[in-house]
C-alpha cells in the first residue's frame, strides 16, 4: 500500500516536472533561485489562458506592487470610461455682460484635464488651448472682466496628496498630487548648481512656470564632491511657501530638478490673466483661486451649476493617455484617473471614494481572487498598497475580456521600445520581445513586472499571463534585471 502511494506521488511529481519543461519553464523556475533575491520576499505566478500553471512560487502572498498598480488603475479607467474619453475643461462666467464688459468672475472650470498645459507631447500647447478660450470669450462679448479669473478645481475633491506618501515624495515631479484644474502636471521646475567652494549656497531658481507668488526659502548649501545631488523640495498646498533644503555635490554641473506645484489652479488663472492681458483684455481683480493660494471670499463663489457656460476644450483620448501613463510611468496621470473613477462612479472623487470605485469597478469585471489586492492609491507611489500575482494576473485575465483590451495591450510597454522596457531583454531576439507587453514597478527596495506573453505568431500556442514581485530587495538594479530578464525568457 505505502509503495503505492509513493508510486501515485512520483507519476505526480514527475507529471509536474514534464509539463513544466514541456512549457518551456525551468529556466524562469531556475531564476527564482538565484542569489541575487535569495534574502528578499518573491512572489510569482504564469498561467496561460487555458488555466495551465506555468510557474507559481509564493503566487497568494501580497506584496507593495510599485507602478504595477497602474496596471489595474489604466485598466480598469479604460474599461469604465472607454478608451474614447475625454476629459473636459469649461468657461463659465458669473454675473453680466454689458457692453463688452463682465460685470463679474470668468470661471477655469476643470474637469481634471491631465495634460492641461503639461510638456508632453500629446497635450495640446497652452498657448493654443488659451486662443481657443479666447475665442469663446470673443463669441460671448467679453473684452473686458470686472471681477476675477478663477480657477477651479472643484470637480476634485479631498487632499491633492494621498495621506499615506512619504514626505519627501510630495516637492517632487512624481508626487505632485491632482487637482480639478491642472497646470503642466502640477509641476514646477527649478535650475541649480553648486557654489563655488564647499558650504557656498547652491545656486538656484525657477525656470518655469513662473510663480511670483510662491514664498520659496533655499536653504540649500554645495557639499564635498562625490556627495551627489541631496536636495529635497518641501511643499503643502496650505500657504504659498515652499523650501529647497539640502546639499549639492561641488563638481556637479547644473541641472533641473522636476518639483512639485501645490497650486495649479491659481497657476492656470495666473497665465490666463498675462495671456488676455497680452490680447488687450484686462481683468480688474486679477487671478485667484476657490480655496488655494489667493482664494475669493467664499460668499462671492458661485456654484457651477449656476454659472453661465460659453464652452470648453477636451483633453486628448483615454487611449492615449494611458499609452503615456503606463510607458513612461506617469504618477499624475495615473492618479487623475482613478481620483476620476471615483467622480463617475460615486459622485465624489476624494480618495476613500476612488477606492470605492476601483472596486466596484473590479467586481463589475468579474475579476478574482479581489482578497488578493489591498487598493491605497492609482499610481503605487504608496507603500500601503499590496497586491499578489495571483491577484495580478487573474486582473490580466478579466482585461481580455474588456471592449477596451486592445486599447490596454497596445498601450503596455514592451522590451526594446519606448519607455520604461527599452534596455530588458536584449539577449532575446527581436520577435520574442515583441511577443512580452508589460509594466515594470520600482521604488526603494521593490521591483516589479506583470504583464502579457502573446502566442508565437508562427508555432501559435497560450498568451500567459505572469506577475514577479520582489520586495525586501538591495542588490545592484544591473543584477537584479538579469535574473528578471532570465525568468521573463524562461517563460518562451
Amino acid at each position: 500500500m505505502k509503495k503505492a502511494i509513493k508510486r501515485t506521488i512520483s507519476a505526480i511529481i514527475l507529471t509536474y516536472l514534464c509539463s513544466v519543461n514541456i512549457h518551456g519553464q525551468s529556466a524562469a523556475l531556475k531564476a527564482l533561485e538565484n542569489e541575487v533575491i535569495s534574502r528578499s520576499v518573491v512572489a510569482a505566478l504564469a498561467v496561460s489562458d487555458k488555466g495551465d500553471t506555468l510557474v507559481s512560487h509564493n503566487s497568494r502572498m501580497m506584496l507593495v506592487p510599485a507602478s504595477n498598480m497602474k496596471l489595474i488603475t489604466t485598466g480598469a479607467a479604460l474599461h469604465r470610461l472607454g478608451a474614447d474619453y475625454h476629459f473636459h475643461s469649461s468657461l463659465g462666467y458669473s454675473g453680466t455682460i454689458e457692453n463688452g464688459v463682465l460685470k463679474g468672475d470668468l470661471y477655469i472650470m476643470g474637469g481634471a484635464d491631465p495634460t492641461l498645459a503639461s510638456a508632453d507631447t500629446i497635450a495640446t500647447p497652452w498657448g493654443k488651448t488659451f486662443s481657443a478660450w479666447k475665442k469663446l470669450m470673443d463669441k460671448a462679448g467679453i473684452r473686458k472682466i470686472e471681477g476675477h479669473i478663477i480657477g477651479d478645481g472643484r470637480f476634485i475633491d479631498g487632499m491633492k496628496d494621498e495621506q499615506t506618501w512619504q514626505w519627501y515624495d510630495l516637492g517632487t515631479h512624481y508626487g505632485c498630487g491632482v487637482s480639478g484644474l491642472s497646470f503642466f502636471e502640477n509641476g514646477l521646475n527649478i535650475k541649480v548648481a553648486p557654489g563655488e567652494k564647499i558650504s557656498d549656497p547652491v545656486e538656484a531658481k525657477v525656470v518655469y512656470p513662473n510663480v511670483p507668488w510662491l514664498d520659496i526659502k533655499w536653504d540649500c548649501l554645495t557639499a564635498e564632491k562625490g556627495t551627489g545631488d541631496q536636495l529635497y523640495f518641501y511643499i503643502t498646498d496650505l500657504h504659498p511657501s515652499a523650501a529647497l533644503r539640502g546639499t549639492y555635490a561641488l563638481g556637479k554641473g547644473p541641472k533641473i530638478l522636476a518639483c512639485s506645484n501645490k497650486f495649479p489652479e491659481y497657476t492656470c488663472a495666473w497665465y490666463f490673466c498675462r495671456y488676455l492681458k497680452n490680447q488687450g483684455i484686462s481683468c480688474t481683480d486679477g487671478p485667484a483661486d476657490i480655496d488655494g493660494a489667493f482664494p475669493i471670499e467664499p460668499s462671492a463663489i458661485k456654484a457651477q451649476q449656476d454659472l453661465t457656460v460659453i464652452g470648453g476644450s477636451d483633453s486628448p483620448s483615454l487611449e492615449t493617455i494611458a499609452r503615456v501613463t503606463n510607458r513612461a510611468s506617469n504618477n499624475f496621470y495615473a492618479e487623475t484617473m482613478f481620483r476620476t473613477l471615483g467622480k463617475h462612479i460615486t459622485g465624489s472623487a476624494c480618495y476613500d471614494s476612488s477606492r470605492v470605485a476601483i472596486y466596484k469597478v473590479l467586481e463589475e469585471m468579474k475579476v478574482e481572487r479581489l482578497d488578493g489586492a489591498r487598493i491605497t492609491d492609482g499610481s503605487g507611489l504608496s507603500k500601503h498598497n499590496y497586491l499578489s500575482p495571483d491577484f495580478i494576473c487573474s486582473f490580466l485575465k478579466a482585461m481580455e475580456n474588456s471592449p477596451s483590451y486592445e486599447s490596454f495591450l497596445k498601450g503596455l510597454p514592451q522590451p526594446g521600445g519606448p519607455g520604461t522596457l527599452r534596455n530588458r531583454m536584449k539577449s532575446c531576439s527581436e520577435n520574442e520581445r515583441k511577443r512580452f507587453h508589460f509594466k515594470s514597478g520600482s521604488m526603494d527596495g521593490v521591483r516589479c513586472f506583470s504583464g502579457y506573453v502573446l502566442p508565437d505568431p508562427k508555432k501559435g500556442g497560450s498568451t500567459i499571463y505572469f506577475s514577479l514581485m520582489i520586495n525586501n530587495c538591495t542588490a545592484k538594479n544591473a543584477d537584479i534585471y538579469a535574473v528578471v530578464d532570465e525568468f521573463l525568457a524562461g517563460l518562451l
